[in-house]
């Protein structure tokens, strides 16, 4: 593998969403959820539970829509709405079924919130890469960004965090959350980079283990570094954008806020500077190429069998 390259690489996997309809991102693999569920989690106490019961989370495809970039008409950019009322809720929530090696993954987003969290009420935004190992003995993983409304506390917090699930019990060596901290309102480049080489190291029963990591870097910023599991390498990642209420909120008026994804960028076996992703993207814009899949690679999924479901919906 190419550490660093000046070069664009001829596999990749770009999408700037310039289109008019939510169906166009189903015919470029995208998953859109659009499945009801009863959503009675993070209620600690029975009888929150059977005051909500009634409350229903929605996963509506119709919470999605493709609309123009602030200031630039001629770009598009796609919406997620999270809504609420005190006794519904709207999620949204679209993603790509696990095929994508691994290597560096950016997308353009915008982090906002019109409410703050005073009055007990939490929301999250993803930028989520789902892994699921090729072989009975590799790790199942998740990778993230979450933008992360937390009740008690005026302003959101960014957040990075991973999951990682193996069956053969490796050394991890690391916390699985990262707080990046406050973040301002705003568009922000996301990036997740899977580094192959072994940097993290440390002893551990009177012998030293090394580990590849995973870097995260908020634009230019890298703002954490984490150990995977060895086997995690050899699992194909999906990517998800999710935009929901992780527990019933309490409000008793409608609520309404907002996601925006302005492009994402995949280039498999191969770390790109956050910089030179951009300086890609701005080349396929000036050249009217609004996507790109040249991966090639199979889902790890039956279709045939059951549909693909994003990962957060099956609460996996």
């Amino acid at each position: 593998m190419n550490i660093f390259t000046r070069q664009e690489p001829s596999t990749l996997f770009f999408d700037d969403f310039n289109i008019e309809t939510v169906n166009e991102l189903t015919q470029r693999g995208w998953v859109v959820a659009d499945d009801a569920q009863q959503f009675s989690y993070n209620i600690p106490q029975q009888k929150q539970r059977n005051q909500y019961r009634n409350n229903i989370a929605n996963w509506r495809a119709d919470q999605i829509s493709l609309v123009d970039l602030a200031g630039e008409p001629e770009k598009r950019v796609v919406e997620l709405f999270a809504k609420s009322d005190g006794t519904w809720n709207r999620h949204s929530q679209f993603c790509q079924p696990p095929r994508f090696a691994i290597g560096t993954f950016s997308a353009r987003v915008k982090l906002n919130n019109s409410h703050n969290t005073m009055d007990g009420d939490a929301l999250n935004k993803h930028f989520l890469l789902n892994g699921i190992g090729i072989s009975q003995q590799s790790a199942r993983s998740k990778h993230s960004f979450t933008y992360e409304q937390r009740p008690g506390y005026t302003h959101p917090i960014l957040i990075n965090e991973q999951l990682q699930y193996d069956t053969k019990r490796s050394f991890t060596g690391d916390q699985p959350r990262r707080e990046i901290g406050y973040v301002a309102p705003g568009w922000y480049q996301l990036t997740i980079q899977f580094n192959p080489k072994a940097t993290y190291c440390r002893r551990h029963n009177r012998a030293t283990h090394c580990l590849p990591t995973v870097r995260f870097f908020l634009d230019d910023e890298q703002v954490s570094e984490l150990p995977i599991y060895t086997a995690s390498l050899e699992a194909k990642f999906g990517m998800t954008f999710a935009h929901y209420y992780p527990s019933v909120v309490s409000n008793d008026y409608l609520r309404v806020e907002t996601m925006q994804i302005d492009w994402v960028y995949h280039a498999p076996n191969i770390l790109l500077r956050p910089n030179e992703i951009r300086s890609y993207v701005d080349e396929h814009r000036r050249a009217h190429r609004s996507f790109i899949d040249t991966t090639a690679t199979r889902v790890i999924h039956d279709a045939e069998k059951e549909p693909y479901r994003c990962p957060i919906t099956t609460q996996e």
